[in-house]
């Protein structure tokens, strides 16, 4: 299992400010995590919406997605994604 921990050690060592969650429906502009310096943010603001904005959110919900996922491709490719795999 992934901590939140360990996606926050992934993200700091590999200098990772943003992380790509999924691409909106009906605009097709990608929402995202994104770190500033100790905390984590989720922008689920896309092209199409109006308002919202960044939300703080805990390192161990970031681990919570990944961990839900059932597809271990899909699972591996947010790993990357975070810095937890390397890239082939």
């Amino acid at each position: 299992m992934i901590t939140g921990k360990d996606v926050w050690a992934a993200m700091v060592d590999e200098e990772i400010l943003h992380v790509a969650h999924h691409q909106c429906s009906f605009c097709c502009s990608m929402v995202y995590y994104f770190r500033v310096d100790d905390r984590l943010f989720f922008d689920p603001s896309c092209a199409c919406a109006s308002g919202g904005g960044p939300e703080e959110r805990s390192w161990d919900e970031a681990a919570d997605w990944i961990n839900m996922q059932s597809d271990d491709a899909h699972k591996n490719d947010i790993k990357k994604r975070f810095g937890l795999l390397e890239v082939a």
